[in-house]
């Protein structure tokens, strides 16, 4: 199905047309579009491995807003950080997250691309 879709936090931009299987899906995939664009927070893992986190609030036409993020590490997957908590407050406060902050990090959002399966998608 054909969706459209344009980004409204952390700034405005032109609607867009992507394809995807669900609401969800589309507002990710219109993320995924915009080459890294949003709020912009870091995560270190206790092996050291460090992976940016992308925030934004997409807005499907019809459907309403949704927060999508996306991860890059050395590959970059679809889709804790230790930032200072007054940053990722701010974020949460900017994309409307009623919930607890560290809630926007935490793996397994619906629909999300693990790690590994990114590894495997790029043939690492």
């Amino acid at each position: 199905m054909i969706y459209r879709c344009r980004m409204v936090q952390p700034s405005v931009e032109e609607w867009g047309e992507v394809e995807a299987d669900s609401t969800p899906l589309a507002a990710n995939e219109y993320h995924l579009n915009l080459n890294h664009a949003g709020f912009d927070l870091r995560r270190v893992f206790p092996d050291g491995r460090i992976e940016r986190v992308h925030l934004a609030l997409i807005e499907v036409e019809g459907h309403g807003p949704f927060i999508s993020r996306l991860f890059s590490t050395g590959i970059f997957r679809k889709g804790g950080v230790h930032p200072t908590e007054t940053e990722l407050a701010a974020v949460a406060k900017k994309l409307g997250w009623t919930g607890p902050p560290k809630e926007l990090l935490e793996d397994g959002w619906d629909g999300e691309e693990t790690y590994d399966d990114a590894k495997k998608r790029q043939g690492g």
